[in-house]
């Protein structure tokens, strides 16, 4: 299932593989097996992701599939985030 909304993303266009790759990664470094499995944070090629532990960032409620989009979808834009939690 969650599979099949990864592929449909990157059909839809929009998505790079470094987009798959830098979601995937964040997700399961970040987060329980529990909770990754879910993907509920997506990452653009945009963002670097600094400084962080895990066991900062926690959700309440049921958890879904990309809840949490990081990054600009426009590629002409001029666009960089850099994620820091502390």
């Amino acid at each position: 299932m969650i599979i099949r909304q990864v592929v449909n993303r990157f059909r839809r266009g929009g998505v790079k593989i470094t987009d798959i790759i830098k979601t995937l990664f964040f997700n399961f470094h970040y987060f329980p097996f529990s909770i990754a499995k879910h993907l509920p944070v997506f990452i653009r090629h945009n963002v670097e992701v600094k400084y962080m532990k895990r066991g900062n960032i926690s959700f309440t409620g049921t958890i879904r599939p990309f809840m949490l989009s990081i990054g600009s979808i426009d590629s002409k834009q001029s666009f960089f985030a850099v994620l820091r939690v502390n």
